[in-house]
């Protein structure tokens, strides 16, 4: 929808946004964490302005070669 955009918080507390602002062309949006998420299990929830927040299924940050890989 044009004019909208999605921000993404941690599933535990929308106020800390891992992304926020992210456009949405064609029906989809990307992003990537504004800050590196720490290696583990993480829930992320998604709301396009407007809506109301989505829940993500749950993905591991894993440190693989020195970098960090997300896995769903």
């Amino acid at each position: 929808a044009a004019g909208k955009d999605v921000d993404v918080s941690y599933w535990f507390d929308a106020r800390q946004l891992m992304a926020q602002d992210r456009p949405v062309a064609d029906g989809a949006w990307t992003g990537a964490p504004e800050a590196p998420l720490a290696p583990g299990s993480h829930w992320a929830k998604a709301r396009q302005s407007g809506t109301d927040w989505g829940d993500s299924p749950r993905f591991e940050v894993v440190q693989v070669d020195g970098s960090l890989d997300v896995t769903l």
